[in-house]
């Protein structure tokens, strides 16, 4: 299985909830709608770029970066499903309890370590991963 990265950022993002009814989130409002439980744990999530390599058991780290501003992991979830090879859309499972944990306390990577796509999924490296599981605890 492959680990990814995801960043969000000031930039609304749409998700689409498993009824296909869409969410507009960017970094504040996951962090606020999560705490509130008002965040869904499955959503539908468009990718551009790794699709094809994305795989139904695959993990995915939710980085946060904001103008200026580094939030860190914010979000943890799991590849569920993949549909529409055209729009390129994945489902998430997302783990509320370790993402609750993630928003009270970011975990930020080191950029000598670990890379932090520009575009949306990026993979991550075996020394990032080994990186992020020494911390999460």
């Amino acid at each position: 299985m492959s680990t990814w990265i995801y960043p969000i950022g000031n930039k609304v993002y749409t998700f689409k909830l498993k009824d296909d009814t869409e969410l507009d989130l960017n970094t504040e409002s996951f962090k606020e709608n999560l705490l509130e439980n008002k965040l869904p744990s499955q959503f539908w999530w468009h990718v551009r770029n790794n699709y094809a390599d994305v795989k139904e058991g695959d993990d995915v780290y939710l980085y946060a970066t904001q103008r200026n501003k580094e939030y860190g992991i914010i979000g943890y979830a799991k590849v569920i499903e993949k549909r529409n090879e055209k729009r390129k859309e994945i489902a998430l499972e997302l783990n509320v309890l370790q993402s609750k944990k993630f928003v009270k306390t970011p975990l930020y990577l080191s950029s000598n370590i670990c890379h932090i796509p520009m575009s949306p999924l990026g993979k991550v490296s075996k020394e990032c991963k080994d990186y992020i599981l020494e911390r999460e605890g």
